[in-house]
């Protein structure tokens, strides 16, 4: 409003100081429309980014949750896994002496080197790289004392009936069926038990 329009409307000088004055002081205060409507806009988006970073919050947390109970998983892999390596590994271990603990007894005459095995104080025996070690005092122990679960050793010995140079003297094997005969298996089992048993074995018996 300008005071010459007022002026131009019949108001004195006076008068029309006044109602500018009034006109003023009634405007003080006041907030354009589109003033406000920028504010209520500035409002609405405030509230939408505090609620986003609400959700964003809320989603951190639910990460934090999460991660912390996959960490707790995989932990808990790790362990087994740990676990069931060093099972293996102890496993193979018991495996590799058990096999070179047969094989040694195979190759030092034992007619059953499981059973003969069973018989073994296990705990004394170890590998040390590819040797068997305290194994050949047990084994030395059973063959005086249970000579009957190892095969006996002829190298060296004369066969049955004392004639070194000729090893068919005695081809016939008592136990067999075809020529079974008691009194040279007497005769053996005097003579050369470990023949004895050697033939016996070989017949099957």
């Amino acid at each position: 409003m300008l005071k010459e329009e007022l002026l131009k409307h019949g108001l004195t000088e006076e008068q029309a100081d006044n109602v500018l004055t009034l006109h003023t002081t009634a405007l003080e205060g006041y907030v354009p429309k589109a003033k406000l409507a920028e504010s209520e806009m500035e409002r609405v988006q405030l509230t939408d980014t505090v609620k986003q970073r609400d959700e964003q919050l809320k989603g951190l947390q639910k990460i934090t949750g999460d991660s912390a109970g996959l960490q707790e998983k995989l932990d808990a892999a790790i362990t087994e896994n740990k676990t069931l390596a060093a099972k293996s590994a102890a496993d193979l271990a018991a495996f590799k002496l058990e096999s070179a603990v047969v094989l040694t007894l195979a190759k030092d005459g034992a007619r059953n080197p499981k059973a003969v095995m069973d018989l073994l104080n296990m705990s004394e025996i170890r590998m040390e790289g590819d040797a068997v070690s305290g194994l050949a005092a047990q084994v030395e122990v059973l063959k005086k004392s249970d000579a009957y679960l190892f095969a006996p050793n002829l190298e060296g010995r004369e066969p049955y009936g004392g004639s070194k140079s000729n090893p068919d003297e005695y081809k016939d094997n008592p136990f067999k069926k075809e020529t079974f005969n008691l009194t040279k298996q007497g005769q053996l089992l005097r003579d050369n038990p470990e023949l004895y048993h050697k033939l016996k074995a070989a017949a099957g018996q």
